[in-house]
């Protein structure tokens, strides 16, 4: 029958849904806004995040994250690794242009970071990737002057003595 409905009556609803107390402030009903995601992580943790994500395979995570940490971080030590990772990632990724641009950037400024022997050997992986021997010679053979002694420099000709 469309009629038998139960009804409610208004102690039930009282029960149901107590008032708020008179203490209790209107404002307290609404959350407060969400953060931005970015600005919640310290400079360390949004580093080792974005590590996480390119040992892991997420190249697009890893990318962004770092583009973060250098907007959000340029003055922490941390800068270059994080240029030469975004250089993997985007390495990894098949995005070579991009991954030469950011190897770069990491020689020209920070000369003296570890990581520069590292990246011109990847910059000069990209440059073969893309067809452009000539400048991959060019850059192998500049790791090879400034890092004769390094590891990179014995990948680098063992790279060189393959390009015809």
């Amino acid at each position: 029958d469309l009629h038998s409905f139960p009804t409610r009556r208004s102690s039930d609803l009282n029960a149901v849904q107590p008032p708020p107390p008179p203490s209790a402030p209107l404002a307290a009903a609404t959350p407060p806004p969400a953060r931005p995601v970015v600005s919640a992580a310290a400079p360390d943790e949004l580093y080792k995040n974005a590590l996480n994500d390119y040992t892991r395979g997420n190249y697009d995570l890893a990318v962004t994250a770092f583009l973060n940490y250098i907007a959000l971080y340029p003055k922490t030590s941390l800068i270059p690794n994080a240029r030469y990772w975004l250089g993997e990632s985007f390495y990894s990724m098949r995005n070579y242009d991009r991954a030469i641009r950011e190897f770069d950037h990491l020689v020209r400024e920070h000369p003296g970071n570890s990581k520069v022997a590292s990246a011109l050997l990847k910059q000069g992986y990209a440059y073969l990737e893309i067809g452009n021997k000539p400048q991959a010679r060019r850059v192998l053979n500049d790791l090879l002057k400034q890092f004769p002694k390094s590891q990179e420099a014995r990948w680098a000709k063992e790279r060189l003595s393959q390009v015809r």
